[in-house]
């Protein structure tokens, strides 16, 4: 498989996703599984996520764009970066607090962590569209 990018992202979607679900129930609750849940999806997802930019990074330097997709892939790449700093932000945060949710700055921390799963959603949107408008990556029949 010379490009495992595709693959990468959709666990690291899921992962990020499900894993603030997970804290946002786990708060609300104040149910202590569930945000270890969150820490372990949140984890394993930052860890994809890492592997997916390398990949995506990787797969961008050996892969034609056409022109009219230029754009597309910029976003793409700037909603990664995004994505990966804002995700790198809370992950080390909980890292910080020993995998806690913080109990101080709470509104901070939330609205970080709610403009990554934002932004990696962005980013897997504009991935959609290279692949399925652009036929990026896409052998032809």
């Amino acid at each position: 498989m010379s490009n495992i990018h595709p693959l990468l992202v959709r666990f690291t979607l899921a992962l990020l996703t499900i894993g603030f679900f997970f804290d946002v129930l786990g708060a609300l609750l104040k149910r202590s599984e569930l945000e270890r849940t969150g820490w372990w999806m949140m984890t394993s997802g930052v860890a994809g996520m890492v592997a997916a930019v390398a990949t995506g990074l990787l797969a961008g330097s050996g892969t034609v764009i056409p022109a009219d997709a230029l754009g597309t892939l910029d976003d793409h790449e700037q909603y990664a970066f995004v994505t990966a700093f804002l995700f790198g932000s809370v992950f080390l945060w909980r890292v910080a607090g020993r995998t806690s949710l913080p109990q101080t700055m709470k509104w901070l921390f939330w609205t970080i962590y709610a403009g990554g799963v934002l932004s990696v959603w962005l980013a897997a949107w504009q991935g959609g569209i290279l692949v399925y408008v652009h036929g990026v990556s896409v052998l032809s029949p």
